[in-house]
């Protein structure tokens, strides 16, 4: 399908069972509210995320939206409501500009969840108002509070080949969690098969392992015993491109569930974490180790890795 010179759309298509192309062509009006004729009523979609990756607990955040005009007409002047959890703080309504056809515009939302915020996902519904149209999306994001049991500042160059630092020392107080979320900061421009962000593991095993890592550049998490997987989630696309990501994993009664800036990419109903995988007895930043030796390396910038406990 195509937009014609005219400002009509073409759209050539197989119909009937395999015995002939047909061309068919309409306007704008036709299509109805995809394409509204009124610049009063556009048709607009939010998303949101957060650029620090998540929310923490009493400290001032931002939550962005991004809304996107699916019309053909450029989108009167509105505005943006974040509605957060009963007990938060209220948000301020915040300008929506005009939006060209097709055009996607950022509206950053303060946010400061409440000291006594738990960690684990928490929903928030955007609405948009512009012209006669108001429109309502719900959609979850991550908040941290509570007991952070590992906070590790790196700030380091990794090869890929060598390079890692040694975390074990923190494996006590990481290692009994059975929910919380783990957060990393990174950037890389590298596309190994599998590039360790963070991993715990049964160093005398082949398979026993809690690992966050980058798969070709796509977010990756598992954990597994003996090879028995109780949580595998990837991602859609890669993060490789230079610049810098924050990439969570947050395990709460509901299940596990993925985040890349702000945004969830994967989950499922099963909870694990640390503490559904028995016997680790090592972990790093870098790299993981099992009864073969060092392995999936990563390559790139490791900013910050932290742990938290979902108290």
């Amino acid at each position: 399908m195509t937009r014609l010179a005219d400002g009509t759309f073409g759209l050539l298509y197989e119909s009937g069972p395999y015995q002939r192309i047909t061309f068919a062509r309409f306007d704008a009006a036709w299509l109805g509210a995809d394409c509204p004729n009124s610049q009063n009523d556009p048709k607009l979609a939010a998303r949101t995320a957060v650029p620090d990756g998540v929310l923490t607990a009493g400290t001032p955040g931002t939550v962005e939206v991004r809304v996107t005009n699916h019309g053909h007409l450029t989108s009167p002047a509105g505005t943006t409501t974040l509605t957060t959890p009963a007990g938060w703080p209220g948000t301020t309504p915040q300008p929506l500009p005009a939006i060209a056809p097709g055009a996607t515009v950022a509206v950053d939302v303060p946010v400061t969840p409440p000291a006594t915020a738990v960690t684990g996902e928490q929903d928030v519904t955007v609405t948009l108002r512009a012209g006669t149209t108001t429109s309502s999306s719900t959609t979850r994001m991550l908040v941290v509070g509570g007991s952070e049991v590992l906070d590790r500042t790196l700030a380091q160059d990794y090869d890929g080949t060598t390079g890692y630092t040694d975390l074990t020392a923190s494996l006590p107080d990481v290692a009994p969690l059975t929910r919380g979320v783990t957060t990393v900061r990174f950037r890389t421009t590298r596309t190994p098969v599998a590039g360790t962000l963070l991993s715990a593991s049964r160093t005398t095993a082949p398979s026993t392992n809690v690992t966050l890592s980058l798969n070709s550049g796509v977010p990756h998490f598992e954990a597994r015993v003996d090879g028995v997987y109780s949580a595998r989630l990837d991602g859609t696309a890669s993060l490789a491109d230079g610049r810098d990501h924050t990439l969570a994993v947050a395990v709460t009664d509901t299940g596990t569930a993925m985040y890349a800036d702000g945004v969830r990419i994967a989950s499922t109903t099963t909870p694990s974490l640390f503490g559904q995988t028995t016997g680790l007895t090592g972990m790093w930043a870098g790299r993981n180790v099992d009864d073969g030796g060092p392995q999936w390396h990563f390559a790139g910038h490791l900013d910050r890795i932290t742990v938290h406990r979902a108290d």
